[in-house]
């Protein structure tokens, strides 16, 4: 038998820990429970072992004998003469010992399915849990300890990763102040405890560099409002120039309900307002939210996207009081799924393109996201009225959208909002180019702005923010340090007149902490 856990360092690319048991995530094997070599699997056909005996039998491979629980597969598998090492291979079985990376006190095993010079993707099966497929990388903390080669099978390299959206990725966040200070920007980070909660802390921008303000609100596990189960939607509710946090959580993601809870901003830390918003008929994994000011009828709140039954979808605004209490603003958008443009294919980017004060809804879309081409278009916003079509802002012939991420901010100064995209090099690292918009929200490519050469832009995040106050915002960026146990936080500062951006060098070196159990605020 084998069981896993929870913690160190990888990217979960399908399934939940806490979801409702489920085969769905390897439904293309057609594996359901079956137990061709007789290990045994819990009340709901699942187990870590008996689902890689199905695998490694639809490869061909006769039942060499009883291989024990998941620890003790690689000392059994080399007594039967199979080959057990250290290198990766698809078709090969992944093996941890007990407590060692995902794994519990029986260990885990894992099916490989594809490998490259920086990352497996393995899928794999749980006792008491349900089907899964994670992304763990090479140097990182979690690896296995030891591949078995019963049967390799030959391999395709699959397409590169997508951006590290995990954490955070269906929030569009906003940029702004945390701490009551100067005038530069700053930006929190969400970090996961040990039962499961979570503390915010704040880094404030000074004259001097980065100043850690402490730790601003713990929430404890046992409340339910849980580092893995909750969204963070930063947003300066009322005006003061500070930003709020309001924060949806369910506890499955995949049923219909959530609630949104409100942390109010002093200037020194954060106080609880309250429950803000209950939906009883929306999943959250069905949901994206859109930080920002939608509506002329009220403060700063955020959209949010919800899939249709047709796989289109819905847009509606929430506009905000001084108090964080929201008031619905009703759907703005509803697009079919029969045009093409889906909630699964499509990235939104809030901006006020043209300086009116509420902001405008870019969507860039494509029919298969991983190959090159896409399409970017605007919803025209005035505040009040449904949001109406202001045609093609930008086509993209070269890139695939999902090796693309869209940054709303002021990269060309003050009034009107810009977006950056950040696009995968040949050489791992990142590009970040700027479309910058005219009054009547035209958009205008402005170059790249900044080059990152072999800074990978798989496993880096980006935190954008004014860190100077002078109306142009700069890009922080985080990459996995220490071997996946702490990460370096470097800034390239935008100096205006449209030239781009001049690297600042390291800001923040974190050795206790990983990248992929951290949420910046705000982070892309």
């Amino acid at each position: 038998m084998g069981s896993s856990g929870t913690a160190y360092a990888y990217d979960i690319t399908c399934g939940a820990y806490g979801q409702t048991p489920s085969f769905a995530c390897v439904s293309y094997t057609g594996y359901t429970g079956q137990q061709p070599w007789g290990y045994p699997v819990d009340a709901n056909g699942h187990n870590c072992t008996n689902y890689v005996t199905y695998r490694l039998w639809q490869n061909g491979v006769t039942n060499p004998g009883n291989l024990g629980n998941a620890m003790d597969w690689d000392e059994n598998a080399t007594a039967y003469g199979i080959p057990v090492n250290n290198t990766a291979a698809t078709g090969a079985v992944a093996v941890w010992e007990a407590y060692s990376g995902p794994a519990l006190e029986t260990g885990h095993v894992a099916y490989v399915e594809a490998v490259t010079s920086t990352y497996i993707d393995i899928s794999e099966d749980n006792y008491g849990g349900t089907t899964m497929k994670k992304r763990f990388y090479v140097g990182q903390s979690g690896w296995p300890d030891h591949f078995i080669h019963f049967k390799d099978v030959p391999s395709t390299p699959p397409p590169p990763p997508p951006p590290p959206t995990t954490l955070n990725g269906s929030v569009v966040p906003m940029a702004g102040h945390w701490w009551s200070g100067d005038s530069g920007q700053d930006f929190a980070y969400v970090t996961k405890n040990a039962d499961n909660g979570f503390s915010v802390a704040i880094q404030e921008q000074t004259s001097a560099g980065l100043q850690w303000k402490g730790v601003v609100w713990t929430e404890p596990g046992s409340s339910g409002v849980q580092f893995n189960n909750t969204l963070f939607i930063p947003v300066d509710v009322n005006n003061d120039g500070l930003l709020d946090l309001y924060y949806a959580t369910s506890a499955d993601w995949s049923q219909p309900g959530f609630t949104i809870g409100y942390m109010q901003n002093t200037g020194s830390g954060l106080t609880y307002g309250g429950t803000k918003q209950t939906f009883s008929n929306l999943a959250l994994n069905d949901v994206k939210f859109l930080a920002g000011k939608w509506s002329s009828n009220g403060g700063p709140a955020f959209a949010y996207v919800t899939k249709n039954s047709d796989n289109g979808f819905s847009v509606a605004t929430f506009a905000a009081d001084s108090s964080g209490n929201l008031s619905w603003q009703g759907v703005k958008w509803t697009e079919p799924g029969s045009s093409g443009v889906q909630f699964n294919n499509t990235t939104f980017t809030p901006i006020d393109a043209t300086g009116s004060g509420v902001d405008d809804l870019l969507y860039s879309s494509s029919t298969n996201p991983s190959s090159p081409g896409f399409s970017t278009g605007e919803m025209a916003n005035d505040g009040t009225n449904p949001f109406t079509w202001a045609g093609t802002k930008m086509t993209q012939s070269s890139l695939a959208l999902n090796q693309v991420r869209f940054i709303p901010a002021h990269w060309d100064g003050p009034g009107r909002e810009a977006f950056a995209y950040v696009s995968q090099r040949p050489d791992g690292g990142f590009d970040m180019a700027v479309e910058g918009f005219d009054s009547s929200g035209n958009g205008s490519w402005q170059g790249i702005w900044f080059s990152a050469p072999n800074v990978p832009y798989a496993s880096t995040v980006l935190v954008p923010a004014d860190t100077r106050g002078n109306g142009y915002t700069d890009l922080y960026y985080a990459t996995v340090s220490n071997g996946g146990s702490g990460f370096d936080t470097a800034v390239a500062y935008n100096y205006g007149n449209n030239s781009g951006l001049t690297y600042g060098g390291q800001q923040w070196d974190q050795t206790g902490l990983a990248l992929n159990q951290t949420v910046f605020l705000p982070q892309f």
